[in-house]
């Protein structure tokens, strides 16, 4: 029986999304792309993050980017404000109550990453790690 890679990354990813990830983040349920988000808000908190930004970084189209956004900024998750070099660019900041809750949210995230990894041996780790970067990598290519 043939199997499928990127079937299987879309099982783990939405096996995740349901059962771990952070289900009531400040009474707010996340979906993966607003946690992939609010972990790289967290991780440059101190760096101006542009709303153009999570266009390359979720690699999706302005519209999705900006859906996602509104949809965060509605639930008092971020914040944006007019960039003062750019005014047609926004500059996306963590809602002052985001911040209060940094610490729970990446102890989360560690606790997803240690029970993902769980039981696995680090030469298998390695492995899969090896095997995903080859895959980015043919993906790239054939982008090209």
């Amino acid at each position: 029986m043939k199997r499928y890679p990127l079937k299987e990354i879309k099982s783990l990813i939405n096996k995740i999304a349901k059962e771990h990830i952070i289900e009531c983040y400040m009474n707010k349920d996340l979906n993966y792309n607003q946690l992939l988000i609010l972990k790289y808000l967290f991780e440059h908190e101190k760096e101006e993050v542009h709303q153009k930004d999570f266009e390359r970084i979720l690699n999706v189209r302005k519209s999705t980017v900006s859906g996602i956004l509104d949809t965060m900024e509605k639930n008092k998750i971020i914040n944006r404000v007019s960039s003062s070099i750019d005014t047609r660019g926004k500059i996306v900041k963590l809602s002052s109550s985001s911040k209060k809750h940094k610490n729970e949210f990446l102890k989360s995230l560690d606790k997803i990453e240690d029970k993902l990894t769980e039981g696995i041996e680090k030469e298998k780790l390695d492995t899969f790690f090896e095997v995903i970067a080859k895959m980015k990598n043919n993906i790239k290519k054939e982008g090209k």
